[in-house]
């Protein structure tokens, strides 16, 4: 990433040298936001891992999760989550048999390594990708990830496609030809998904607490299966209703929840920004249980209303 998304310290003017200090142990800075230090990691940890989705849960959130059912909702004509093949009636649930074509490029997440001291109890991770195939197949082509504990900045790179683009999502992804053309340039790339794959395994094995918003689309950029997530998106819907089917956007809650606004540049999402902004809102769904079910109370009459079902509430 440039240096307009790295971590920066600075204090106000007028502080002293000990106010500012004071202040940067208090708080982690990005170019547009200050986010949270976790001063009890310990505790927040084990908070962070009773948040754990069931394999259900993740199978039901579209996480490529073998050997548990896919989930057929029925309000309107809906796509399996494994076997793409629509359907329409009650709610259904059916084995779920992915095609081993599906498969091929997919890889467990690496096997326990407690003595790595590279490992991290729980990583914080967002992809932007670009559309390549049909346009509706996703490549990825940036990866940031961000020790969820300490907020250090592991990985922010971004990646050279491994097919052609034929649409590159700018006003998304906030890349295009003649950026990545730069970034390679000045070396901020890795070579195609693997080598992103390869790089955000320095950092996690089975046993990482994987933190983000719709961490399904990121996970399946990087062809990675895992089990041991928590999702922004499924812990601010359950709070809402334990039958809704929709979520939020991360820019919503971000507002409502945290008062902070992201996902306001007119180039496209600041990918750096949004893995803090996912690991903020569940820092809040951690800490603050009760202003997260205040929230709730709120949104539900909303989700009632809108029938949210799949949508995404902005």
């Amino acid at each position: 990433m440039s240096d307009s998304s790295s971590i920066v310290v600075d204090g106000q003017p007028g502080e002293t040298q000990e106010q500012q200090q004071q202040q940067d142990s208090n708080v982690l800075r990005t170019s547009k936001q200050t986010w949270s230090t976790v001063s009890d990691q310990e505790t927040v940890l084990a908070k962070l891992r009773t948040k754990c989705h069931s394999p259900e849960e993740l199978a039901s959130d579209k996480y490529l999760i073998p050997k548990f059912k896919a989930y057929i909702h029925t309000w309107f004509n809906s796509e399996c989550v494994h076997c793409r093949n629509m359907k329409e009636g009650i709610t259904k649930t059916h084995p779920n048999e992915i095609p081993s074509s599906a498969l091929r490029d997919f890889r467990e997440s690496p096997r326990r390594r407690p003595d790595d001291p590279q490992r991290r109890a729980a990583v914080a991770l967002d992809c932007e990708m670009v559309g390549v195939g049909d346009g509706k197949e996703n490549e990825l082509v940036q990866l940031c990830a961000v020790d969820f504990l300490t907020g250090e900045v592991l990985i922010s790179k971004y990646i050279l496609p491994t097919r052609e683009v034929v649409d590159w999502r700018t006003a998304y992804s906030g890349v295009d030809k003649d950026l990545l053309e730069e970034k390679k340039a000045e070396g901020q790339t890795l070579d195609g998904w693997r080598e992103a794959r390869k790089e955000l395994w320095k950092y996690i094995d089975e046993d990482t607490v994987l933190v983000g918003h719709s961490l399904n689309n990121d996970l399946g950029a990087l062809k990675t299966i895992h089990h041991r997530v928590v999702d922004s998106a499924i812990l601010t819907r359950k709070a809402v209703s334990s039958d809704a089917n929709g979520s939020w956007r991360l820019r919503y809650l971000c507002r409502k929840l945290l008062g902070k606004m992201i996902q306001n540049d007119a180039s496209g999402h600041d990918c750096l920004e949004d893995t803090f902004a996912a690991r903020e809102v569940i820092l809040f769904c951690l800490l603050h249980p009760e202003r997260l079910g205040d929230w709730a109370k709120t949104a539900r009459p909303r989700y009632i209303n809108l029938e949210l079902n799949k949508c995404h509430v902005a």
